[in-house]
């Protein structure tokens, strides 16, 4: 008589090969969020670097591109849904898996309720321009209904939350590259000579600048939390994790060149302004365009609290997987172990990335091409049926293995 399995009872697992290079990228842009950092790089950086705003970013790029190349060597060699965490436990260790989970999951939840009341108040701003107030109870509706709808897609299917990422973010940056595109079709001269000449730029100013735009990259790693569901991952995730700084990079520069040019140098202007985008397109004739901006920064900051609720999700869901917080059962016998300090940079690994334990050396019995201990220190043959073992060896493996004989 034939029987039916059980249905399965465990919690669901994730979907493989259901991301690909696009999926991994809107994951990585999504968490970056480029559009809502040009929306405030009028008051952030402009003040501190000034007619040198897009150099400033332009070194931003490449400095974290230096740092992303340590994840990308790493993510090519492994695969996790850790991120991060999974990826640093890897060359740190657990201790230093676990302070790397921890950040993870602070920062990730002390973000979530930050992007959703900015979504909010961008979603109030915007109706406040065809004359709608907003009250304080239609503000917390708003608030509820992106923390439901970014938890529904992000629970719904992976595939389904990629998508909708790339699409927002790929209305966002296309927004900004028209307002911009504009800007300098309107401009007397596209070379401007202040800024390349770096008129008034301090050095000091070009470093705060950097500062404190290298935060505006923050989450750009998150896409290797794809580990499982990336279709082959230790290419697409590395591809991903570059293409996202590239861009990104690509259009803070351009943004920063053209905020300048747009308001023609005036940079008092420029900082006062509450909203330099809808004022530059204001100046330009293109005060419809403003709306679609305004519209791009909504759905961009939507798209980060999607992101962070996957990279959340799945840095937490790693943690059994990995039994970092498996305690040692208390009914094993014989002292513990003793750790071997190999890591992901070992020598026998392929890696040449400096930056863990090398395996401690063998005992001198078992180095290659060398014998057992000396007879003089071996038992003779007449007590061979004493329950010792010692040592031997195989010279051509140079493996240690002990040889045991049970008494007669």
């Amino acid at each position: 008589m034939a029987t039916t399995a059980p249905a399965s009872t465990g919690p669901p697992t994730l979907q493989r090969n259901a991301v690909g290079t696009f999926g991994a990228l809107a994951q990585s842009l999504g968490a970056i969020s480029p559009a809502r950092t040009v929306a405030v790089m009028g008051a952030l950086i402009v003040p501190l670097a000034g007619t040198g705003t897009w150099l400033t970013v332009l070194f931003q790029m490449i400095v974290v591109l230096c740092t992303g190349w340590i994840i990308i060597r790493l993510a090519r060699r492994f695969a996790t849904t850790g991120g991060l965490y999974g990826l640093n436990s890897r060359c740190a260790g657990r201790l230093g898996g676990v302070l790397t989970a921890l950040a993870i999951v602070f920062i990730g939840l002390a973000a979530l309720p930050a992007m959703v009341v900015v979504f909010a108040n961008y979603t109030a701003s915007f109706f406040n321009l065809f004359g709608t107030p907003m009250s304080k109870p239609v503000l917390a509706g708003f608030c509820v209904l992106g923390a439901v709808l970014a938890a529904f897609f992000s629970y719904k299917e992976i595939k389904l939350s990629v998508m909708v990422m790339l699409a927002l973010q790929a209305l966002s940056i296309a927004m900004m590259v028209l307002l911009f595109s504009i800007v300098l079709a309107h401009a007397p001269h596209i070379i401007d000579g202040a800024q390349f000449g770096l008129h008034g730029v301090t050095v000091q100013g070009l470093a705060l600048g950097m500062v404190i735009g290298i935060f505006a990259y923050e989450g750009f790693e998150s896409a290797t939390v794809f580990g499982q569901e990336a279709r082959n991952p230790n290419h697409v995730i590395p591809r991903a994790v570059v293409g996202s700084l590239i861009i990104t990079g690509l259009l803070f520069t351009f943004a920063g060149y053209s905020l300048v040019l747009g308001y023609n140098g005036h940079l008092p202007a420029l900082i006062a302004s509450p909203n330099p985008l809808t004022d530059l397109a204001n100046r330009n004739g293109v005060h419809w365009l403003s709306y679609l901006v305004d519209i791009g920064i909504i759905v961009a900051t939507f798209a980060v609290i999607i992101a962070t609720i996957n990279l959340v999700a799945r840095s937490c869901s790693h943690w059994p997987a990995s039994g970092c917080c498996r305690p040692r059962s208390p009914g094993s016998a014989g002292p513990p172990k003793p750790r071997s300090r190999r890591s992901c940079c070992s020598p026998d690994s392929g890696s040449r990335l400096p930056c863990g334990w090398f395996p401690p050396a063998p005992p001198r019995w078992c180095s290659p091409g060398r014998s057992s201990p000396s007879p003089a220190s071996s038992p003779s043959p007449n007590t061979s049926s004493s329950a010792s073992a010692e040592p031997s060896t195989s010279p051509a493996s140079g493996t240690c293995t002990r040889s045991t004989s049970s008494p007669a």
